[in-house]
């Protein structure tokens, strides 16, 4: 029985367009993450539309280069890379462990993620203080990575060290996550601590790029769902759920 997806969607924002199928079955393997991001475009910096669980079974709609368009039931999908969808029944070497690295600009609270090696590159996204990477190749000073979210892009190994910042200094630094006493549990209740932006997107996926559902008030209540990585499936004070960021959520009661 295939597994079923483990994000629940607006069908029309993540349907694939009815079309010639290629007669294939593949499965989605993600030893490092645990799912896949499938995108709106075959491109790893593009919207995600759907994330799906790995081991999951997914129909071939089409093939562009090193991305296939894929569907699981229901009609949910998108674009994701063929390295991460594998034939049914073929055998599979397994992937080599890629070095782990997190930001470390504690002064300007993120580092920029470019499309080259160069600060004259177009930026793609800023990565918080704290963020983890994997390294995929080196340039120079310069590293490309793999955020958990699956956008790639350069940044600069000056500003990315082997353990997450804060250790050892008590927990300042920006890690957010210091005072919360071990990772939240399904049916805890926390609270959205964000007082510089003075709120928390609930997003439609675990990922930085997924759609944006609702800005969440700096001290909105929310119920812990599900936990994956970095991110947590949440209810809001308002019945919405969706997807937010662990790092900027506190348990009710502390400081």
């Amino acid at each position: 029985m295939k597994r079923r997806a483990f994000l629940s969607m607006t069908a029309a924002a993540a349907l694939v367009p009815a079309g010639p199928l290629l007669a294939e079955t593949r499965i989605v393997l993600n030893e490092v993450q645990g799912y896949l991001n499938l995108r709106a475009d075959p491109d790893p910096n593009s919207r995600v539309r759907v994330s799906v669980r790995a081991g999951t079974e997914v129909t071939v709609h089409e093939r562009r280069g090193d991305w296939l368009l894929v569907s699981i039931e229901g009609g949910l999908g998108g674009w994701g890379p063929i390295a991460y969808l594998s034939p049914v029944g073929r055998r599979r070497e397994p992937r080599p462990v890629l070095r782990q690295l997190y930001v470390n600009s504690p002064r300007d609270g993120y580092l920029n993620l470019r499309s080259r090696p160069t600060t004259n590159a177009r930026i793609l996204m800023g990565m918080p203080n704290g963020t983890r990477v994997r390294v995929l190749s080196e340039s120079g000073p310069w590293l490309r990575v793999r955020l958990d979210d699956g956008a790639e892009g350069w940044a600069h190994g000056r500003y990315l060290v082997a353990d997450p910042p804060g250790r050892g200094n008590g927990g300042r630094s920006g890690d957010r996550r210091s005072d919360r006493g071990g990772p939240p549990q399904p049916g805890e209740f926390l609270v959205v601590n964000a007082p510089g932006d003075g709120f928390l997107n609930l997003r439609t996926a675990p990922s930085s790029r997924a759609d944006i559902i609702l800005r969440m008030r700096h001290g909105a209540r929310v119920q812990i769902m599900e936990t994956l990585g970095d991110w947590v499936r949440v209810r809001h004070e308002s019945g919405q759920t969706g997807w937010a960021s662990a790092r900027y959520l506190r348990r009710v009661g502390r400081r």
